[in-house]
């Protein structure tokens, strides 16, 4: 509200005579503002602020958004990277993946993979890593005699009796 108020003002002022100049340091705004609004007012007749961004809806994707969606859920577990190649290959829409992100975001349709890969759920696969994290790591940190170090240096020219290897 306060910035109307500034617009009404500016705008009175003006009206009745005051300078650019003038108007800017009593609002403490800049001239061009003063300007601005000056030409808003006579070109719209209204103090109201233009609306602001691209309104979306209407950029490359915005053709394809139903696609995109129904796509989507039939594949659900398709990654943006596919995405973006069959936007390309079957709509013949060249995107930037994270503008399909965004889209994607829009609609409400992002979903993060789970961290584990997909092997780790298998039955098989979760019972043989329960077994060695509870039975062959315990083991193997108690026998520390078995532990070895590679050398990962061998070979590379360091002489073994020499103090300060470079």
């Amino acid at each position: 509200m306060l910035r109307k108020a500034i617009r009404t003002g500016v705008s009175h002022r003006r009206a009745i005579g005051s300078s650019a100049m003038a108007n800017a340091a009593r609002f403490r705004v800049s001239i061009k503002f003063v300007n601005d609004i000056v030409i808003l007012k006579r070109t719209t007749r209204s103090l109201e602020a233009k609306k602001q961004g691209n309104g979306g809806g209407h950029g490359k994707l915005g053709g394809v958004a139903d696609w995109i969606g129904r796509r989507i859920r039939e594949k659900g577990d398709l990654i943006l990277d596919e995405l973006v190649v069959e936007l390309r290959e079957v709509q013949g829409v060249e995107a930037h993946r994270v503008s399909v992100w965004r889209h994607l975001r829009g609609l409400g349709l992002t979903h993060k993979k789970d961290l584990r890969a997909t092997r780790q759920k298998r039955p098989d696969v979760a019972l043989a890593r329960r077994i060695w994290i509870g039975h062959r790591q315990p083991f193997m940190r108690n026998m520390l005699t078995r532990l070895a170090f590679i050398d990962v240096e061998a070979g590379k020219g360091i002489d073994p009796g020499d103090r300060y290897p470079r």
